[in-house]
């Protein structure tokens, strides 16, 4: 009966050994479980930090980025407009350049036109006054001639 007590106390003592190295084993587990736990958080809170910095990185550069963008399109425009005022000017001047040209051909026409109206009126005046001369000497050429006629007809003149 000794030896059944004996191994019923050292299956016993077995059994409770066992069941405190389990019992110990779980709570070393559950420690190291824990442990992971915190760890595994620990890199997620991490890994959660690092990306909002990476984001609020990105966002500075990107906004960086969009206002470098901005003020070159800003720029490529002022000089493009630039452009277009020196464009506009270089027009206008050759508008008004052109516009006194066509004033001066204006007036030059207009002077050749009273010229020629001078000249035609001049040229008239000047045919009238040929055609009154030719018939003022065809009269003095009749009167001539029945001068000429009476002095022939007249006895005693010789002529």
């Amino acid at each position: 009966m000794f030896d059944a007590w004996y191994l019923l106390i050292t299956v016993l003592i077995g059994i409770s050994i066992g069941i405190l190295l389990s019992l110990l084993y779980k709570r070393s587990l559950r420690s190291q479980q824990s442990a992971l736990k915190k760890e595994r958080e620990d890199i997620i809170a991490e890994a959660r930090k690092a990306a909002d910095v990476l984001k609020k990185e990105a966002a500075v550069e990107a906004k960086d980025l969009i206002y470098q963008a901005k003020s070159e399109a800003e720029k490529e425009l002022r000089e493009r407009r630039h452009e277009l005022n020196q464009l506009d000017r270089r027009l206008r001047q050759k508008e008004e350049a052109l516009e006194r040209r066509v004033s001066q051909a204006e007036k030059r026409e207009h002077e050749l036109n009273k010229r020629e109206k001078e000249y035609n009126s001049k040229e008239r005046s000047l045919q009238d006054k040929e055609n009154h001369t030719h018939q003022i000497i065809k009269e003095q050429m009749a009167v001539l001639e029945r001068v000429w006629d009476l002095a022939l007809k007249t006895p005693g003149t010789n002529f």
